[in-house]
């Protein structure tokens, strides 16, 4: 009887039907020559003040990887300044707040913007685990304020696999729909200044359904 009176509270009751909501799309390597094969999976789970973002991948490069929501539902190459880039038609970072528009530091590049120097960056969550910190609007004194789209990076291990789960607190399922997800060669930022900053290439990508 518990059972099913937790069955038909669950029936009646909203707030469960929205908690249960997820949509997931493939996660496909890409190049400046196109979309290829696929390497993994990801999905979106709306629960109650937050959503978890999975992300499952194979034959994956070993490390940290930056991730954003970017705002076209696409992950096809684009021609910019002569030259085919990766995943240039996905668009920017998603932003509706402006944030981008008004960072010290920002210059333009392939990548949309690209953050200049370690003054104008943007703090990244990089956990093992691959949950997000908690992130408050406004953020707290002395974190710098990051678009919506800018989630924590995605590890791989040494066998280029990972089974990553993220909580972010500031985005929805809806706006997760009808755009793309973009995983990048390198992290966000990194202490070997070899790399470059705002993650480099785009190496993967997935377009969520609407």
């Amino acid at each position: 009887m518990k059972i099913l009176h937790a069955a038909l509270v669950c029936l009646t009751a909203l707030p469960c039907m929205v908690a249960a909501e997820t949509i997931e799309a493939p996660i496909h390597r890409i190049s400046a020559q196109g979309v290829h094969d696929r390497l993994g999976t990801l999905s979106v789970r709306q629960g109650t003040g937050s959503v978890e973002i999975r992300v499952v991948l194979s034959e994956f490069p070993s490390g940290w990887h930056a991730m954003h929501v970017h705002q076209n539902p696409s992950c096809e190459p684009e021609l910019q300044d002569g030259e085919w880039v990766a995943g240039a038609a996905s668009g920017m970072h998603f932003d509706p707040t402006g944030v981008m528009a008004n960072m010290p530091g920002m210059t333009s590049g392939s990548d949309g913007m690209d953050m200049a120097d370690s003054e104008g960056g943007m703090e990244m969550a990089h956990n093992m685990d691959g949950m997000e910190m908690p992130d408050d609007d406004p953020p707290p004194p002395g974190r710098k304020p990051r678009p919506l789209g800018d989630l924590p990076a995605v590890y791989t291990d040494e066998h280029g696999v990972t089974d990553s789960r993220i909580l972010s607190y500031r985005l929805q399922l809806d706006q997760f729909r009808g755009r793309s997800v973009v995983l990048h060669a390198h992290p966000e930022a990194s202490e070997d200044l070899r790399l470059p900053r705002g993650g480099g290439e785009k190496i993967a990508c997935a377009v969520l359904p609407n």
